[in-house]
């Protein structure tokens, strides 16, 4: 993974003027599992997604450094596609033969792809899941948030937000792919307290929780015979991780003259926060989990029928830059069991080794808990996973 930086930048400074959003065009698939056609659809919608970003990526960096990085590509791109996407549509879909079939076109943010791929080095290596909850409060107008069930998208302080966090090595849920009919009618509300924001965070699988909002605020000028309005933005935001507060912060700016001031009608204020929110809130978060402990998981591997095969999995686990301190806890007949640490949710670290490619086998799990994951190895040509 260390080798990729150099590599990268040679290929990519030359093309940075070229940087923009890129139209493409791919099919997912997605298994009928129990006659849950709309799990297959979504699956399909995820997978053609997936397929997208893999062409661009290969496209950016050429197809021998793709396959050499992969599990570094599968950790920063391809478990959340959608992140890199300015918008997509789906083109055509079918049914057929227990498959779900999705022809999937999408607009491609090459920019914000260079500039992850550009930031790999200095990532922190944690595939940490982050739900962003930011509150918008315009002056006069209702409160605006996602989880409201009223909107169609992330408010404009999280799209910023996602791509400072997605630079810096987190993956940020898209809350509109992950079901958000799901939250009780209950929590749907703009004040949550702590174990209503940890519930929704959980709705969603993540790891990491970012509430807080973005307030306009005005108030009149003292001992002014023109009656002339000052105010100020007010950004305040409170961090969850893995069920325990690790970090409060809170900034403003001052606003001279708030008479035609709005938050729509104001979009760098956005940015302006989040340039103070840069060294006063992410750099402090990403170096207290820098600090936190890695979970120690055991991972057993059955179905082996070669040595080259167990070579090739404890080689690409060693390539993973969220795997470390790899111990070998047993041998038996067809198979192996492994302790190693690992920096990423058991179920992301699956998802990854679904993903890469064994050269002539695949990886399905058949068991994954916090502490233990269990995977079969299969032939690719039987395993039941639609492969590009």
């Amino acid at each position: 993974m260390r080798s990729i930086a150099l590599c990268l930048l040679l290929l990519l400074l030359p093309l940075e003027a070229l940087a923009g959003p890129r139209v493409v065009s791919a099919t997912g698939y997605g298994i009928i599992v129990e006659g849950k056609v709309a799990t297959a659809r979504q699956r399909a919608i995820e997978d053609g997604l997936r397929r997208i970003i893999k062409r661009v990526l290969k496209g950016l960096v050429g197809e021998e450094v793709f396959v050499q990085n992969l599990p570094a590509f599968a950790e920063r791109f391809l478990l959340q596609p959608s992140a890199f996407m300015e918008s997509y549509r789906i083109k055509d879909e079918s049914e057929g033969e227990g498959i779900y079939r999705v022809e999937v076109e999408g607009r491609v943010s090459e920019r914000l792809i260079r500039k992850v791929l550009k930031g790999l080095d200095a990532m922190f290596g944690r595939q940490i899941k982050v739900l962003l909850m930011i509150v918008e409060r315009d002056r006069g107008e209702l409160p605006r948030y996602w989880w409201s069930g009223l909107e169609n998208s992330m408010g404009p302080m999280e799209r910023v937000m996602k791509e400072e966090l997605m630079v810096s090595g987190f993956m940020v849920i898209d809350p509109f792919l992950g079901s958000p009919e799901r939250i009780p009618l209950e929590l749907r509300t703009p004040t949550l307290k702590e174990e209503e924001i940890k519930e929704v965070g959980d709705i969603f699988g993540a790891d990491l929780i970012i509430y807080g909002d973005v307030t306009a605020e005005e108030e009149i000028f003292p001992f002014s015979l023109l009656n002339r309005k000052k105010g100020r933005v007010s950004f305040r935001l409170r961090a969850f991780y893995k069920g325990k507060e690790v970090s409060r912060y809170s900034s403003s700016i001052a606003i001279p003259d708030m008479e035609d001031f709005t938050l729509k009608g104001s979009p760098l204020i956005y940015e302006r926060l989040m340039e103070k929110a840069r060294g006063g809130f992410i750099a402090p978060l990403i170096k207290e989990l820098k600090n936190g402990k890695e979970g120690v998981i055991k991972v057993t591997f059955k179905g082996v029928t070669s040595y080259s095969q167990y070579r090739s999995i404890v080689e690409g686990l060693k390539d993973m830059e969220s795997v470390g301190d790899i111990r070998v806890e047993s041998f038996s007949q067809g198979g192996f069991t492994l302790t190693l640490k690992l920096g990423i949710p058991p179920s992301s670290f699956v998802e990854i080794l679904e993903e890469m490619d064994w050269k002539g086998f695949a990886l399905r799990p058949y068991k994954v808990s916090p502490s233990m994951v269990g995977l079969q190895v299969m032939d690719e040509r039987e395993a039941p996973f639609i492969t590009p």
